[in-house]
């Protein structure tokens, strides 16, 4: 029961690193419309749909009865999907968001 409760915690780790990512990209659409940006805030939205991706393929795995353990040794399928989509995703969203956002560290008196 603790391994399954582990599991959804997970789940709803990476769903709200998806959604923060959403939110991101909503906060650098608006001010790229300002500032007149290109739309690199696509790329949010691009991860976070990588991060779901992964959220998806890991609740598959989850409901389909097999650990982490069981289905990891050695299956390189479920290691893309369930650390190399989020981790993918967490990059390009890092990248974007620094990008756009860049300027609040570069402000200075």
């Amino acid at each position: 029961m603790l391994d399954f409760s582990v599991h959804v915690v997970g789940l709803i780790g990476f769903m709200a690193i998806g959604v923060a990512m959403v939110v991101l990209g909503r906060l650098s659409q608006r001010l790229g419309k300002v500032t007149h940006a290109r739309p690199y805030f696509v790329g949010n939205y691009l991860a976070a749909g990588l991060i779901w991706m992964g959220a998806i393929a890991r609740f598959y795995f989850i409901t389909g009865g097999q650990g982490n353990s069981e289905a990891s040794n050695g299956n390189l399928v479920y290691i893309l999907l369930i650390d190399g989509l989020p981790a993918l995703g967490v990059t390009i969203g890092l990248m974007v968001t620094w990008y756009y956002w860049s300027w609040l560290l570069a402000e200075r008196d």
